[in-house]
Formats: structure tokens, sequence, C-alpha cells
């Protein structure tokens, strides 16, 4: 179920990322679902940070950073499948 919230972002970088995603042939409601995929991961990270105790922001970064290195290695899988059907 959705839900409509009132955000504040930044013009340069809601603009910034429209151009992106429509010159990419992406449905305009990607900024919608880019946030919400975020809200949804960030929730995780937070809450995995949480479990260790005291949170900082330094907590947080260090949990994004580490689910950066997976995508990366998700992505590197994918890109390496990707090359050995051709």
């Amino acid at each position: 179920m959705k839900k409509r919230y009132y955000l504040t972002l930044t013009i340069e970088r809601v603009e910034r990322f429209q151009k992106a995603a429509k010159a990419a042939g992406l449905h305009p409601s990607f900024l919608s679902e880019t946030v919400d995929d975020y809200l949804d991961e960030m929730s995780g990270i937070i809450e995995t940070a949480t479990k260790k105790g005291k949170i900082t922001v330094l907590d947080v970064f260090t949990e994004i950073g580490k689910q950066m290195e997976k995508y990366n290695e998700d992505e590197t899988k994918t890109v390496g499948e990707a090359k050995a059907e051709i």
C-alpha cells in the first residue's frame, strides 16, 4: 500500500535525476520508486547498526559501504554471467 508524503528535496538534484532517467528511457515514476527502495535499504542499514548498540553516523556510513561492496560484487557477477552467455 502506498501513501503520499511531503518531502523536501533539492531542486537541482531532482531535475538532474529526472533528466538522467528520461535520457535512459525510464518511466517518470522511477524517482518515487527509487526513493521508496532507498528508504527500505536505509531502514535495514539503520536497524543493523542499531543492533550493535548506540548508533552513530559513522555506523550508518559503514553499513552503507558494506552494501555498496555487496552491490558491486553482485553487479560484477551479473556482468560476468552475461558475458559467459555470449
